[in-house]
């Protein structure tokens, strides 16, 4: 009955049977997993199962009563805090974090969230880190910095992640475009420089923008002086030409924000590691408080003024 009249479930193979649409079992996955207080055991398991993602906003959806979403929240905070003690956690993303919040701590700009200044400060470096790999991504760390950004008045932060996102990955891919490419790109990052400067999300007394600008605007002499020596030189390489520019804008990068290089010298397989783990996990609590029914604000605000900070345990 419940196959023939419902269609609820589909009979694949003899005596096995599916549901015939994925939210069904999600739903009842999620609704199980309330109904036996498995909270704790499936976040420990499974929050970083991108299959679950549903899974776990519907936990958030079914959580009633005063308290909400308070447990699955400051569970996922909890997961999210243990990867920092992970061997790549100690070596790559503790001294991310430590960085972000030295460059952003005494900052003017967006001082309604301290976590959202984090979160944009984590995602340039992540990107940059990404663009030194020569790989063109769009990582959760950047969606994280997103959705902090829209608990806050500075709307115009998000426009500018966008575009430091996009050139990023113009020079990720910084070796297979023309040098005309790479002026336009040059000139569009120096646009975004100068809107991150106006914005006042880093501590002016800890990077130096004007040095920034003024190799970025040498850098692009240089690509115009190149393009003339190449028609000349033939024998001189195209690609090491553009891997030692792309270089060169990673050192000034590195010079002007006062950022070790050993941070950003991590290979793309660990950088995927931490922003498919750590910040995920942290996007993933955006969107379950998103759908929350109820949940306590002081325990969002708790949670939010720790986000991506080095835990203290």
């Amino acid at each position: 009955s419940i196959e023939v009249q419902q269609g609820i479930l589909v009979q694949r193979e003899p005596n096995i049977y599916y549901f015939s649409h994925l939210t069904l079992q999600e739903y009842l996955t999620a609704q199980y997993i309330v109904d036996n207080q498995l909270i704790e055991k499936s976040v420990n398991s499974y929050v970083t199962h991108k299959h679950w993602f549903e899974v776990f906003l519907l936990i958030s959806q079914l959580m009633k009563g005063k308290n909400g979403s308070d447990e699955l929240l400051l569970l996922m905070e909890k997961k999210a805090s243990t990867y920092q003690r992970t061997s790549i956690g100690e070596q790559w993303l503790v001294p991310i974090l430590q960085w972000s919040n030295k460059m952003t701590l005494h900052s003017k700009g967006c001082t309604e969230s301290e976590s959202a200044k984090r979160a944009v400060a984590s995602v340039i470096l992540l990107l940059y880190a990404y663009a030194f790999n020569y790989k063109q991504t769009t990582p959760y760390a950047y969606k994280l910095s997103y959705e902090s950004l829209k608990t806050t008045s500075f709307n115009g932060y998000a426009k500018t992640l966008a575009q430091f996102q996009s050139n990023s990955n113009a020079f990720a891919n910084a070796r297979i475009f023309s040098d005309n490419f790479l002026i336009v790109a040059l000139n569009d990052l120096l646009e975004d420089i100068y809107q991150l400067e106006n914005l006042e999300i880093f501590d002016e007394e800890r990077v130096d923008f004007p040095f920034f600008i003024d190799k970025l605007k040498e850098l692009k002499n240089e690509v115009k002086l190149s393009k003339k020596i190449a028609k000349n030189h033939e024998e001189i390489s195209l690609d090491q030409r553009k891997i030692d520019f792309t270089k060169k804008i990673i050192d000034a990068w590195l010079k002007a924000f006062d950022i070790n290089p050993k941070i950003v010298i991590i290979s793309a397989s660990e950088l995927e590691e931490i922003d498919n783990n750590y910040f995920y996990i942290n996007w993933l609590m955006f969107q379950c408080r998103d759908v929350a029914l109820t949940y306590s604000k002081n325990v969002w605000n708790g949670i939010e003024s720790r986000m991506l900070k080095v835990s203290e345990d």
